[in-house]
């Protein structure tokens, strides 16, 4: 993989990668960016939520990954990065997502904490399609949990 367009075409490849799989999809691009040096500051998750669970996942703890609060799902988890918003699907410049709040970190901890809430995702998607993910990035996702 030589670019984080190429990282989305494969993992776009992936059924239901986007239906369950969003924050792993989020998760292994930041990684990807990471382990090849195109990180930057700018960089960072974003959750959407519906209106009604927005509360919840803003509290101050949630944000700090304490483990007082695990957080969990959400409507739709995105990789903002130079100036795009990214999922396996597109890159675009302005997200226009009226119905719904969103929630930015770049606490990496906080979204492993997240797609570790096995049970809170939708299960189409497959987990043990991680281990593909790993292999073709070239990245470590040992620590997500596949069940």
């Amino acid at each position: 993989m030589k670019s984080i367009t190429d990282v989305q075409k494969m993992l776009n490849n992936i059924p239901n990668i986007n239906s369950g799989g969003c924050g792993i999809a989020s998760l292994a691009m930041y990684r990807w960016l990471k382990k090849n040096n195109k990180l930057n500051k700018n960089t960072k998750f974003i959750y959407l939520h519906h209106n009604m669970d927005y509360n919840y996942y803003s509290n101050k703890k949630a944000l700090n990954a304490d483990n007082t609060v695990i957080p969990g799902s959400c409507e739709h988890v995105l990789l903002y990065h130079r100036g795009y918003y990214r999922d396996s699907k597109s890159s675009k410049k302005i997200l226009n997502k009226p119905s719904y709040k969103i929630l930015e970190t770049t606490n990496e901890n906080f979204i492993l904490q997240s797609v570790n809430n096995v049970f809170d995702w939708n299960h189409k998607f497959d987990r043990k399609k991680i281990k593909g993910i790993e292999k073709t990035l070239d990245i470590n996702l040992s620590d997500v949990k596949i069940d």
